[in-house]
């Protein structure tokens, strides 16, 4: 399968609903999608699209002076395991490039080992811990903090 990426628009909100929806299990919901799809808020949006041009993937990111912080990456679940991920954050991580940007950063949850593995296969190192951060059916769990810091070349 042949995939691409491209920034995401508010034009692309019902298709982000829906990835929301069956891919993420604490679902976002429209309000906070509009919110980061609004132009005016300058956030960092990309979708990864199959070779029929159907949604596959999100990425959105915020930046504030020199430090962008991933906010929620989702892949359809049927489309996981193919590097799709990966390249969402590659296409972030190159959008930044031209943006005084050196520190990149994130928040995932400690049982989510798949995207922890990622995260440090490209080179993001965990700085901290929040327990008892996210809600969970048994309780809560921690948030694992990790950063990445950008060569300047």
């Amino acid at each position: 399968m042949i995939y691409s990426y491209r920034p995401s628009a508010e034009t692309d909100l019902a298709d982000i609903l829906l990835l929301d929806q069956v891919a993420n299990p604490h679902p976002w919901g429209q309000a906070s999608i509009e919110q980061n799809l609004n132009p005016e808020q300058k956030r960092l949006n990309w979708l990864v699209l199959d070779q029929y041009q159907q949604v596959c993937g999100w990425l959105t990111a915020s930046n504030v002076l020199d430090e962008s912080e991933l906010e929620l990456i989702i892949v359809s679940p049927q489309m996981r395991r193919q590097g799709l991920a990966q390249g969402l954050i590659q296409a972030w991580l190159n959008q930044i490039k031209s943006i005084p940007v050196n520190l990149c950063m994130l928040e995932v949850r400690e049982s989510n080992l798949a995207a922890r593995h990622l995260y440090e296969k490209l080179g993001f190192i965990e700085v901290g811990k929040r327990k008892n951060y996210y809600p969970t059916e048994l309780g809560k769990e921690a948030a694992i903090l990790m950063n990445l810091t950008l060569s300047k070349d």
